[in-house]
């Protein structure tokens, strides 16, 4: 005969307490659920314990055991990276929980400066704006806990072609020519212009 009883009542009391306190052994789950018990005296004689088993009691109090929250993080682009403005910047990361599984489909992604900016595991946008960006991922699970995680990310501003000043020289005959050089790339440019008067 089962010590304790109704046994259906038993089986989820007892899966209760060890997730409650998961590294209890049977015997400390056994005397908790002994010593919890509420005695019923027409029992007395047919149970061990003499009554019935009280969940309320045995766990605590009646406090269930708390659920994990997921766990969000945000694997590129890399903490501190820099992008040129316009360029397309690629997101990836992940999301999982104990009881729902790889929830990463459900990442919300958003920038301080620019708001909701993707979804999901990965994306990739060109349109951030200028400035250095908190880029957070989160996500919640069934239960509504939820989690995130942040990387900062900085867009340049495109700069124009920085040009000395131009050097230009008479050829004569109506002729000149400019040459100045690009110093963000040394890159030299020349043109030349030359007046063409016809004859009558």
């Amino acid at each position: 005969m089962n010590p304790l009883h109704p046994s259906s009542s038993i089986r989820t009391i007892k899966s209760a307490v060890r997730i409650r306190n998961p590294g209890w052994t049977c015997a400390q789950v056994r005397d908790r659920l002994y010593s919890t018990a509420r005695p019923v005296a027409a029992l007395a004689s047919t149970t061990a314990i003499g009554g019935v088993a009280n969940m309320f009691d045995a766990l605590d109090g009646g406090v269930l055991p708390a659920k994990a929250a997921p766990s969000a993080s945000i694997s590129s682009p890399g903490n501190g990276a820099t992008f040129a403005e316009g360029d397309s910047v690629s997101f990836s990361g992940s999301a999982s929980d104990a009881e729902d599984g790889n929830i990463s489909g459900s990442l919300s992604w958003t920038s301080s400066l620019d708001g909701a900016i993707g979804s999901g595991g990965t994306f990739s946008t060109s349109l951030l704006s200028v400035g250095t960006h908190s880029i957070t991922a989160s996500v919640s699970d069934s239960g509504g806990l939820s989690d995130s995680d942040s990387i900062t990310v900085t867009i340049d501003a495109e700069t124009p072609p920085v040009t000395d000043r131009p050097t230009v020289a008479n050829l004569g005959g109506g002729s000149v020519r400019a040459t100045w050089n690009d110093l963000a790339t040394e890159d030299s440019y020349q043109v030349q212009y030359q007046e063409r008067v016809g004859s009558s």
